[in-house]
């Protein structure tokens, strides 16, 4: 669907369209399918989780900036600084259908190659405010919500996606193990209609579908590295993919040979995002 990328991260399908955070180049963009991708907007720290507050205000995550920004009219402005909440370098994002964010980071120096440590997910409210809503969570990553009040948390450290009971005022509680994946190292995430979660899985090359009672269902092997799934288009069956044959930034840069793939499934999106 689109080549010449850096390092696609943060698929989402939104309006027709179908953005993205090309993570290296510094650049958050869309693209509709069939046609090539524009820019939106250019985040120099490198963009990361993206969403959409109720206004339509997209949001993004400033990776090593370690805030929150909104993009409006190509034009960055903060919205909440997590430098003093967060460990490392922020990473991705999903946000509610109030506006609320719930944001990740690395919890330690990933790119100097410092000793894993835990980290959090941190909650930024509509109205800014910030704070830490889990601690002891192990590289968060791509996270998802469902209709039914529920938080899944890809912790790709650990090898497994844990799930929380969204309460009052996105508080998170009830913490359990919803999937061990069995090696893989979970990334970005989407969820279907029947309550499956794809799961993207870069250190093991696969794509995974964890049915509902977080048991493997599928297990595919990819040619390259997909680092994140999204499904969409018009009925929400296309499963995108965004491939890189390496996470070494100067690598990406140099070569530009990252893609966006897309392929046809049976179950349509639902969820966040």
């Amino acid at each position: 669907m689109a080549r010449g990328l850096a390092f696609p991260e943060a698929l989402r399908w939104h309006e027709g369209r179908l953005w993205f955070s090309d993570i290296f180049a510094g650049e958050v963009r869309s693209l509709r399918p069939g046609s090539r991708s524009e820019l939106v907007a250019e985040v120099p720290g490198q963009p990361s989780g993206l969403g959409w507050k109720p206004d339509g205000t997209l949001l993004a995550v400033d990776m090593t900036g370690r805030r929150v920004v909104a993009l409006e009219g190509g034009r960055l402005r903060l919205v909440a600084d997590l430098a003093s909440l967060s460990r490392g370098a922020c990473n991705d994002m999903v946000v509610d259908a109030v506006g609320r964010a719930y944001v990740g980071h690395f919890g330690y120096d990933y790119v100097a190659g410092a000793p894993r440590a835990s980290a959090s997910v941190i909650v930024v409210e509509p109205d800014a405010t910030a704070w830490v809503a889990a601690e002891d969570v192990w590289f968060p990553n791509g996270m998802v919500l469902d209709d039914r009040g529920n938080l899944f948390v890809a912790e790709t450290s650990a090898g497994r996606i844990t799930v929380f009971r969204v309460g009052d005022a996105g508080a998170l509680g009830d913490r359990r193990v919803f999937a061990d994946l069995d090696g893989a190292r979970p990334d970005g995430m989407c969820l279907d209609a029947e309550g499956a979660l794809w799961v993207a899985s870069p250190g093991t090359g696969e794509i995974l579908r964890v049915n509902s009672d977080g048991v493997i269902k599928v297990r595919e092997a990819t040619p390259t590295l997909v680092q994140t799934v999204m499904l969409g288009g018009d009925d929400g069956t296309t499963l995108f993919a965004a491939s890189s044959p390496t996470h070494v930034r100067q690598e990406a840069l140099d070569g530009r040979r990252a893609c966006l793939l897309g392929r046809r499934v049976d179950v349509p999106h639902a969820g966040l995002p």
